[in-house]
């Protein structure tokens, strides 16, 4: 089924501007976006049903502790983030929330994480004593546009969202179908409202982890909701040295079920999310003494075909999949899939199916008959190579993780695209080197 579009392209931002009171709206993404996040990542030619958007309250900070790599770095942290602090400058021991904080004291106001207690999350036990001071800075909300792909010409369950700090991603508004009459049109709109009434949307939908923001991309005339996260990350990634904490009890990783690999990186340029549930949340116990960056990139000339990129959205702090922020209704009888459809499409989508979660799987090295080209390779010979392979902006990434010549012999073309958020050409490209040192020329 192919579709007809307005001439007219408008960023999240501009479309909400344009579009808030007139939702739901069905928009084809005219110019793509590869973001350092997978909620973040949108492809040429997707249909997407608009219907509502959701805002969530956050406060940006900024570290304050003398340490010589992290100090200024920026964060932004939601408002009813379950942890809690002490004024910096005051001898009381009294705790406040970020909420409490922001309603009781003119910002910018510093704050210390409440001491000698820990911070559980996931595996890990992090002592609060050696937790940064924070600057708290402002407060903002973030926006996203909440929708559901089309597939097959229905509506999936699974909701994506858009946020609005994505700039450079271009949405235009579906105006028909492609050789049918107005009343086809019109007669499909309903279709897919009809669906929509079997899904509920969180209108304060937002993500529950710690952003991390580049470290040029906040100056004091930023616009905090337009500034795009490098990545959301949690108490143990966000602050501390992840090789210095000691992880207690079995450390579970994230495996891709079609490759088998294993990883156990830091947060990569595709890392999916979702809202977390209360066992995720962070969980504070007293404790008396305490134990001793990528570049977006575009893509355009869209396919007016109906395509779909349904997404399933996780929790980048624990490792478990769950769909994101839309759910069927308990009490509606007819799923979306039982629905008549109106219009048939020649569309064959296969739904998305989620990655499994497996413990103690064993990553399959690269074979190669010959390695050597890899196995002297340092850190900064690997960024070298990237420049060459016109993949740069993984760069930063991979410095941050310490990936050399002989680390990269063990990895394949799933952990790329799942760690890293390479496009499958890209991983193409680099694991023909690392098989046989091949460069393009």
């Amino acid at each position: 089924m192919e579709l007809d579009c307005d001439s007219v392209s408008y960023s999240a931002s501009e479309f909400l501007n344009k579009f808030s009171n007139k939702l739901p709206q069905i928009v084809m993404v005219t110019q793509g976006f590869c973001g350092e996040i997978s909620v973040d990542t949108f492809d040429v030619g997707q249909v997407v049903r608009i219907h509502t958007y959701s805002k969530q309250s956050r406060v940006v900070a900024q570290q304050i502790e003398p340490n010589s790599q992290l100090r200024g770095r920026h964060y932004s942290i939601p408002l009813d983030y379950p942890t809690k602090f002490s004024l910096a400058k005051s001898r009381a021991s009294k705790q406040y929330t970020l909420k409490e904080l922001v309603e009781s004291n003119s910002l910018p106001v510093e704050v210390n994480f409440i001491k000698d207690q820990t911070v559980t999350v996931g595996p890990r036990t992090l002592p609060t004593n050696n937790l940064p001071g924070l600057r708290i800075i402002a407060t903002f909300e973030e926006t996203y546009l909440l929708g559901n792909s089309l597939v097959e010409g229905m509506l999936d369950p699974r909701t994506i969202p858009v946020p609005l700090y994505l700039s450079d991603l271009k949405l235009a508004v579906v105006t028909g179908i492609k050789g049918k009459p107005e009343s086809v049109w019109q007669r499909y709109l309903e279709e897919l409202s009809d669906q929509a009434t079997a899904l509920v949307y969180d209108t304060h939908y937002g993500n529950k982890d710690i952003a991390v923001y580049h470290s040029d991309s906040i100056h004091p005339n930023s616009v905090y909701a337009e500034v795009a996260p490098r990545e959301y990350t949690n108490f143990v990634y966000a602050f501390m040295d992840v090789n210095s904490l000691e992880p207690e009890g079995k450390f579970y990783n994230f495996v891709n079920s079609e490759s088998g690999t294993r990883s156990n990186l830091k947060q990569s340029p595709n890392p999916a999310r979702k809202s977390q549930t209360p066992d995720d949340q962070d969980q504070i116990k007293n404790h008396p003494k305490s134990r001793p960056n990528t570049q977006e990139g575009k893509s355009t000339a869209p396919d007016t075909n109906l395509k779909s990129s349904p997404r399933v959205t996780e929790n980048i702090s624990n490792n478990e999949i769950k769909v994101g922020v839309a759910t069927l209704k308990a009490d509606n009888k007819d799923s979306p899939k039982e629905k008549r459809k109106v219009i048939d499409t020649d569309t064959q989508t296969e739904p998305v199916t989620s990655r499994s979660v497996v413990a103690e799987t064993q990553t399959e090295p690269v074979t190669s008959k010959n390695t050597s080209h890899l196995e002297n390779m340092s850190i900064s010979d690997l960024e070298k190579l990237l420049e060459k392979l016109k993949l740069e902006k993984y760069k930063t990434l991979f410095h941050e993780n310490m990936i050399d010549g002989a680390l990269l012999m063990e990895f394949d073309s799933g952990l790329l695209r799942e760690e890293f958020g390479f496009t499958k050409v890209e991983a193409i490209r680099l694991m023909k080197f690392v098989k046989d040192g091949h460069i393009p020329k």
